[in-house]
């Protein structure tokens, strides 16, 4: 019986990730580092030391859905660089997925997400749990357009949900 329940054990976990709240989440489908190094170019990850170094940068980072998601909105030179592609790695550390940078995305104008800096400043606020983005959604479809369509408010909505 006890290794009928730890075979389930470690199957659950494997499936699925646990938050500080109890709550589960699905594991990650692909990681920081390979997310990191399909980004870059060749040369830049080509090597041992490089690929510790990209992933000394994804430290944090939970899956590589967050760079995926940042670098779908940036154009390629924002982030070909290593400095430029550690920037992004480390303002995704802590943020579940890309559910919190797309509810900005929806909302806000292309042009206040298409630099590097403007992107890993709403990331700051992403660092919460599903259960605070679905709150923000949820507060946002009741209140008028004009009432979430800025960062600055967005933030408070964000925050009001915590």
């Amino acid at each position: 019986m006890k290794w009928i329940f730890l075979l389930a054990l470690g199957f659950s976990s494997t499936v699925f990730s646990v938050e500080k709240n109890n709550v589960c989440y699905p594991q990650p489908t692909t990681s920081c580092t390979k997310v990191v190094c399909s980004k870059l170019p060749a040369y830049l990850c080509d090597s041992a030391e490089e690929i510790k170094v990209v992933t000394d940068m994804c430290r944090g980072n939970i899956g590589g859905e967050c760079v995926e998601s940042v670098t779908s909105k940036l154009p390629s030179f924002q982030y070909d660089e290593l400095i430029e592609m550690n920037e992004i790695a480390r303002a995704c550390s802590g943020v579940q997925g890309s559910a919190c940078l797309n509810f900005f995305a929806k909302r806000i104008p292309k042009f206040q997400m298409d630099e590097r800096i403007e992107v890993t400043t709403i990331l700051t606020q992403c660092k919460v749990s599903l259960e605070v983005i679905d709150c923000a959604e949820f507060t946002c479809s009741k209140l008028s357009s004009f009432q979430c369509d800025d960062k600055e408010e967005l933030f408070k909505v964000l925050n009001n949900c915590r």
